[in-house]
């Protein structure tokens, strides 16, 4: 059946007022649909698209006079490449109406485990539309409260003597700096008066940012302070905070702390004052569950504004010392997005094969508002945030199984093994959205093709077209030698890769690459699983020209599916990740991964381990 859109009508509408357009679309298959203003795609960020069978809709829940212009759906045949448009006019009035209507909402306060508006802001949910909204606090602003007012910048360094101000995402380890970069010697430290300390530290940060160099973040061998949440998830829809720590050595009365502001900034009170809770520390590595939660949609909202930049939301966490309550070292939940940009200019410079990239495994097989209490699903869902907010956070390989089915309204949909869990429409478009609003490279494998996929190519050639009807001005040519620099260079930032031999070997698929080497433990205990990485490793050590990626993850057997002997996904990632963080921190480890691809990513330090050791792989070359 031929393709076609329409729906859309020219409207002319006040300043702040909502603007939705919907647009409807036939034809077997349907078309893939797009949003355009004034030709150019529409991104994700105040604008807010969603699809439904056979529709789509644009939404500005509070418009502006530069959303003023033209309006267009595009449709495009998935099969003959034909594409059908409808479009509006939309005018924006430049000035406001002034006089008052009544707001036919009425709000009411956020659920009490609820940590939505922040640094002081108070919270009220409108419950008929779904949302929450901010008052925030004197000096901060944003939808959350999440920024400091610059209008009042003067007052707050008056306020709080000595407050050190880094760049980017704030996470300031201070042993970590004075080490790597003058290998001072701690203890000296500890017997300078807490002002003078203030000061020593404010000097070598002056020194370090000559010439435009960055400070390294943390130290994730000697260190290093990190927060993560559980990966199972209660029936009010939230998680436990997780903190971790790993240090070269303690000292008594050590303790670990969890903060609503970072402890380093924010000298209004002691830290000891300031802590939520606080943890004795006995042990130079820990992690432990604590009894805070977070609420699961708040791990996605810093994704989906538009704003891709590292951010530090919700909650902080320090290591601190026992015998000057001064925090060593700090972090906290954030977003990563732009973490590979900003490595040097060394570490751009190696190849691929040479890189520590984190992964997801069966990263299409999320959801958001899983029912923990439903069986199957407890083995089908790997992920619990989106493929934008898994970009958004750190990860940098996808990977992508795939099944065909002629008689949907979408016909190409993301699988975990047999199971259809969405269409892969939605997981190509967000990779699009984070590439093009980024510098970031981005490895997306397509693993596995299931059901409606015979020996005849035709099928393959299909998904073909319609990814790059997608990715394709995206997507790299074949070269696994590459660097990111090279990448980055070449403006063409997706690499595509097909585990089909016809397809990658096709003189007119030079955008397909080779399948990564694929090592899967298939393993149900913590032994086994170890025992198989370092085989890996010693894989790795002798021959580090392939491109490999490591499944760190623990599987069932059928067995434990059947009997539910494993108790779900979740519960078998709460059981690795906190090894996971320890074998990161490991040099014989961290210093000889490449891809590695993990279950539940926020409930991960991978991100952090990443950076740190690429920033070392420099030092490791160069011996």
């Amino acid at each position: 059946q031929p393709i076609g859109v329409w729906g859309l009508h020219n409207t002319t509408l006040k300043v702040k007022s909502a603007l939705k357009l919907m647009c409807r679309a036939k034809g077997n298959p349907m078309p893939a649909l797009q949003w355009f203003k004034d030709g150019v795609p529409i991104l994700v960020g105040r604008r807010r698209i969603q699809y439904k069978k056979k529709r789509s809709m644009l939404v500005i829940p509070k418009v502006r006079p530069e959303d003023g212009g033209k309006y267009e759906c595009r449709g495009t045949g998935v099969q003959t490449g034909h594409v059908a448009i409808t479009s509006a006019q939309v005018i924006v009035n430049s000035k406001p109406d002034n006089t008052t209507a009544l707001w036919p909402l009425v709000g009411g306060p956020c659920p009490a485990d609820l940590v939505y508006c922040l640094n002081g802001g108070t919270c009220t949910f409108y419950e008929t539309i779904g949302e929450l909204v901010c008052q925030c606090a004197e000096g901060f602003k944003g939808q959350r409260c999440e920024n400091k007012d610059i209008v009042n910048k003067s007052k707050h360094k008056k306020k709080y003597y000595g407050k050190i101000a880094l760049k980017e995402n704030n996470i300031v380890l201070e042993h970590h700096m004075l080490k790597t970069l003058f290998s001072f010697p701690f203890h000296i430290l500890d017997t300078m008066s807490k002002h003078f300390r203030w000061i020593f530290i404010w000097l070598v940060l002056q020194v370090t940012t000559i010439g435009g160099r960055e400070l390294p973040d943390f130290d994730f061998e000697y260190n290093y302070v990190g927060l993560t949440v559980m990966p199972d998830m209660d029936q009010q829809w939230s998680k436990h905070l997780v903190v971790s720590w790993q240090v070269l050595s303690t000292n008594p009365n050590d303790w670990v702390g969890v903060f609503r502001k970072d402890p380093l900034h924010d000298h209004s009170r002691p830290a000891t004052k300031m802590a939520l809770r606080k943890y004795p520390v006995n042990a130079t590595s820990g992690w432990l569950e604590t009894d805070l939660k977070v609420w699961t949609k708040t791990l996605q909202l810093l994704c989906h504004d538009g704003q891709f930049e590292s951010r530090c939301f919700e909650y902080w966490v320090a290591y601190v010392s026992g015998e000057t309550n001064i925090p060593l070292a700090i972090n906290c939940l954030k977003t990563q997005p732009n973490w590979m940009d900003k490595l040097t200019d060394d570490v751009k410079s190696l190849s691929l094969d040479s890189l520590f990239l984190p992964g997801t495994h069966d990263s299409g097989a999320y959801d958001t508002t899983q029912n923990v209490s439903i069986y199957f699903e407890k083995y089908v869902y790997t992920q619990d945030i989106d493929i934008l907010s898994q970009l958004c956070h750190g990860a940098r390989y996808l990977d992508l199984r795939v099944g065909f089915d002629y008689q949907s309204e979408h016909l190409w949909w993301l699988h975990h093994e047999i199971y259809p869990v969405r269409p892969l429409s939605h997981i190509l478009e967000d990779i699009k959205t984070f590439v093009e609003a980024t510098n970031e490279i981005i490895i997306v494998e397509f693993h596995k093709f299931h059901t409606g996929f015979s020996k005849n190519p035709s099928e393959h050639l299909e998904l073909y077209r319609f990814v790059t009807s997608y990715l394709g001005k995206h997507m790299a040519k074949m070269g696994w030698n590459k660097s990111l620099k090279d990448l980055q260079t070449d403006g063409h930032r997706v690499i595509v890769t097909y585990n089909y031999l016809p397809m990658t070997q096709n003189a007119n698929h030079e955008n397909l690459w080779t399948p990564v080497l694929r090592y899967w433990p298939n393993a149900q205990k913590l032994t086994t699983f170890e025992d198989y990485v370092r085989v890996y490793i010693n894989k790795r050590v002798q021959d580090k020209r392939a491109v490999t990626v490591l499944m760190a993850e623990l599987t069932p057997t059928p067995l434990d599916v059947i009997f539910n002997r494993s108790y779900g996904l979740r519960h078998m990632s709460s059981i690795i990740n906190e090894y996971l963080f320890k074998w990161f921190a490991s040099p014989e480890w961290g210093r000889n991964f490449n891809i590695v691809a993990v279950d539940f990513l926020q409930s991960t330090n991978i991100i952090d381990a990443a950076i740190h050791w690429n920033m070392k792989k420099i030092i490791q070359f160069n011996k």
